[in-house]
């Protein structure tokens, strides 16, 4: 199949938004296998230096006292991630798919002066 045919194909089947790309350079079966297990090959070799590392350091004892501390660092601060930027009003526009937030607010007059800064802008 030609370029073009592949293109009256595909605006047949899904009109005028369809698309094609072609990649670069041609590959194979063989060359995606022989990638694929090389990659697997490395990410081994990684997982075993990182678990070399990892017994390593687990036999300081600072270490333990240090991991266990950021460990309940991490516990304590998870909660508040995302409270500095929760807002309870939210304005905005929808195209059906994606929602866009043009302001946010603790009341909705503060949503909508969000939203005219941020179309001032």
């Amino acid at each position: 199949m030609t370029r073009e045919q592949a293109q009256r194909e595909a605006k047949r089947r899904w009109g005028a938004k369809a698309k094609l790309t072609a990649g670069e350079r041609q590959t194979s079966p063989e060359r995606r296998q022989a990638a694929k297990d090389r990659r697997d090959a490395i990410d081994a070799e990684r997982e075993a230096i990182k678990a070399d590392i990892a017994r390593r350091l687990a036999e300081l004892p600072w270490y333990a006292e240090a991991q266990a501390r950021l460990h309940a660092l991490y516990v304590e601060r998870r909660p508040l991630e995302f409270e500095p930027h929760h807002y309870r009003f939210r304005v905005g526009t929808s195209n059906g798919l994606f929602n866009t937030i043009l302001g946010e607010g603790d009341t909705w007059e503060e949503a909508f002066a969000a939203a005219d800064r941020k179309a001032t802008l």
